[in-house]
């Protein structure tokens, strides 16, 4: 089981430290098998992009994770372009 999401990056900002805070907009979520208040309540607030290939800003990206994910406290989301 698992969610993919279509996302779009509308900016970068850097932040000292090396650091990057990314602001994105969903635009379309898919899942397979997960009720859908479960899985909007599960959903973080905040994600770590830090192990992701380079992201734009402007760009369109697909995000995927599995669900057992879903069930711990940090998230790995896997990005391929779209």
């Amino acid at each position: 089981m698992g969610i993919a999401a279509k996302i779009h990056v509308d900016k970068i900002e850097e932040r000292g430290g090396g650091t990057k805070r990314y602001y994105v907009t969903w635009k379309t979520i898919y899942y397979r098998h997960v009720y859908e208040p479960f899985l909007r309540w599960n959903l973080p607030y905040s994600y770590d992009f830090t192990n992701c290939p380079e992201i734009e800003a402007g760009k369109d990206y697909i995000v995927l994770m599995s669900f057992t994910e879903l069930l711990r406290t940090s998230y790995t989301w896997y990005f391929g372009r779209y």
